[in-house]
């Protein structure tokens, strides 16, 4: 949630308010939030300390 915030919300603002970019500055914000998680996520996935948890 936080980085929905940080990126979409924040990305979109300037894009559309600061740049004027219109609905393109939304999907363009939309795009960076979805590609700042991923790479949270393969970051995550590569660290393999997800691994070392055990399962109840």
């Amino acid at each position: 949630m936080i980085s929905m915030w940080i990126f979409r919300i924040v990305c979109s603002y300037i894009l559309v308010m600061v740049l004027d970019m219109g609905v393109l500055g939304v999907w363009i914000g939309m795009f960076v939030d979805w590609y700042a998680r991923a790479a949270a996520y393969l970051a995550r996935y590569l660290s393999v300390r997800w691994k070392k948890h055990r399962m109840i």
